[in-house]
């Protein structure tokens, strides 16, 4: 791998003719958040929002966006030079971050201790749980080494842990960067938008049909377009993890716009809850069920972004019957 990057750029990455990833920077992998595991020898569209490989090409000028497995996104200026690669034609694109998008930033001392904790979680504790699952690989894949039976189980519960706390330093970081006051650039966002591109994903990771999703017309609101993605994935992932196993997932959004807010509604057929519970649900890693997937994050999650954006959210449910989370969000920036 090149690691030839300067301070002025986000570095590179490389595709073949048909934009399948051939190499790419580390700083890139840092500043995105992607793995190089996930990324090298796939195609690139997989993280390219709202452009595709083929037009980048028809443009080598111009800016993108680069899309990680945490639907969240980076906007880059980019230009394409043609290189070779092995005899091969290749195609290098050169990026930068388009800095000039943002507000200026104004942190208050807890920010900044937020944001030590975020690079933290981001980089010093990630590395090292990463070359852990790197090693175990190896040690795995090389068929010289003789592994008991015994050991190989050791090494496989090693790995699972590993990547467990991997999972749960990337919920952490996540939450962290959502609960500083840094001003953030609030464009106009189109709800039905950011619903379809949320459903998509968790449909396709839960093997769901695009039917069990049922919506009435959303309105444009002002806001933050990587927030409100990702609080609408929260949501439909939360939905698909508490699905009710005798019967078939439905879900159901529907807004009431008032005068200057929008109150929408995700209501879903699932397990529920108990009422009594409905402010737990909110705090970060508390989880009603021990049993139950995930690290009971993403409601907390939700919760941040609602209020970043100076809304409100409440839940209701009746156990074995549904959930309904009710989410007031204001229509123009204040």
């Amino acid at each position: 791998m090149n690691h030839s990057d300067t301070k002025e750029t986000a570095g590179f990455i490389t595709v073949s003719s048909s934009g399948m990833i051939l190499d790419f920077s580390y700083h890139l992998l840092q500043i995105t958040g992607l793995s190089a595991i996930h990324i090298l020898d796939q195609p690139l569209d997989l993280f390219l929002l709202q452009t595709t490989w083929e037009r980048l090409q028809a443009q080598p000028t111009g800016t993108l966006t680069l899309l990680n497995p945490e639907m969240t996104w980076i906007e880059f200026h980019y230009q394409i030079h043609e290189t070779r690669l092995a005899n091969q034609k290749t195609f290098q694109i050169t990026l930068k971050p388009k800095d000039e998008e943002r507000q200026p930033a104004s942190f208050t001392s807890l920010d900044n201790d937020w944001l030590l904790m975020n690079k933290i979680f981001a980089h010093d504790l990630r590395e090292p749980l990463r070359k852990i699952l790197l090693y175990i690989d190896m040690i795995r894949g090389n068929t010289q080494n003789q592994i008991t039976a015994e050991s190989r189980m050791l090494l496989q519960v090693t790995n699972d842990q590993s990547y467990q706390a991997l999972q749960l330093l990337d919920s952490i970081r996540q939450y962290t960067s959502f609960a500083t006051n840094e001003k953030r650039t609030l464009k106009s966002i189109d709800l039905n938008e950011m619903v379809e591109k949320s459903w998509l994903r968790v449909s396709d990771e839960n093997g769901l049909n695009t039917t069990v999703l049922e919506k009435t017309q959303l309105p444009v609101i002002k806001g933050q377009r990587t927030m409100i993605q990702t609080l609408f994935y929260q949501l439909f992932d939360n939905s698909a993890k508490f699905a009710h196993p005798s019967r078939p997932l439905q879900i159901r959004i529907e807004a009431e716009l008032h005068s200057q807010s929008v109150e929408i509604r995700i209501l879903d057929n699932g397990i529920g809850f108990d009422d009594r519970y409905k402010e737990d649900i909110f705090r970060l890693f508390n989880q009603l069920n021990r049993n139950s997937p995930g690290y009971g994050a993403g409601l907390a999650f939700c919760k941040k972004i609602v209020e970043s954006h100076r809304g409100k959210i409440v839940a209701h449910s009746i156990p074995q019957k549904g959930t309904v989370l009710t989410i007031t969000l204001p229509l123009h920036s204040r």
